[in-house]
Order: structure tokens, then sequence, then C-alpha cells
């Protein structure tokens, strides 16, 4: 299982993308007005009308 030895040597940096990725998304949400991130990736609008 070349995959779990993968992630139990490098299991570090692939918690810290991750958690990258969710403050990246998390931060992008509560800035829409500023930088739509959520629009121009998944051309969605979640925004309250």
């Amino acid at each position: 299982m070349a995959i779990f030895a993968l992630v139990e040597t490098h299991h570090q940096p692939i918690m810290v993308a991750l958690f990258a990725i969710v403050l990246f998304f998390a931060t992008a949400c509560l800035l829409h007005d500023f930088v739509p991130v959520c629009h121009w990736v998944f051309q969605c609008d979640h925004r309250m009308h």
C-alpha cells in the first residue's frame, strides 16, 4: 500500500495543505464582495438577496 506509506511519511505537509485550502475558501466566502472566488471557480452566487 504505497499511498498509505506516502501519507504516513508526509502527513504534516498534507494536513497543512488541506487546512490552507479550507482557510482559503472560508476567507473567500467571507470576502465574497471583494474577491468572488466562488463565482470564478464554481460559477455560483450564494449571496443572500
